[in-house]
């Protein structure tokens, strides 16, 4: 399910950003990526992407990130271990799954993650996991 089909898209206030490779939508302390069919999230699009999460929320950002993967599309799991070395303003994140092949790939991603890593069922599910970790409430 895309986010605007969710039942947070209207609660929920945020800027849709569209770029070649997906949407992004920036919601208070939570970013929701849907990339695009086929695409292949390398470093070049996923330092991009943080420069417009850095110039969004500022330098001192402390967010949570959902990447919904929608679409079949392929990640380099080692960008996880990079954003955490380089950036530090990722709290936890959440990779939303519909397919069993897309929830083993996002159990690979989980163990390169520095920080907290949910896999989901829903964006519904995923959303709220994030809310309720406790440095995003602060």
């Amino acid at each position: 399910m895309q986010f605007k089909d969710s039942k947070y898209f209207s609660s929920l206030s945020h800027k849709e950003i569209d770029l070649p490779f997906g949407k992004y939508y920036f919601c208070t302390k939570i970013v929701i990526s849907e990339l695009n069919e086929g695409v292949h999230f390398d470093w070049e699009k996923c330092h991009m992407i943080i420069g417009k999460i850095l110039e969004f929320y500022g330098e001192n950002a402390q967010i949570g990130f959902i990447s919904n993967r929608i679409n079949n599309y392929s990640v380099d799991p080692n960008n996880w271990v990079r954003a955490h070395t380089e950036y530090d303003f990722m709290i936890a994140s959440a990779i939303v799954t519909y397919q069993n092949s897309s929830y083993k790939v996002a159990t690979l991603e989980k163990y390169f993650s520095q920080k907290k890593l949910k896999r989901c069922f829903s964006i519904n599910e995923a959303i709220e996991w994030l809310t309720k970790q406790k440095k995003l409430q602060e």
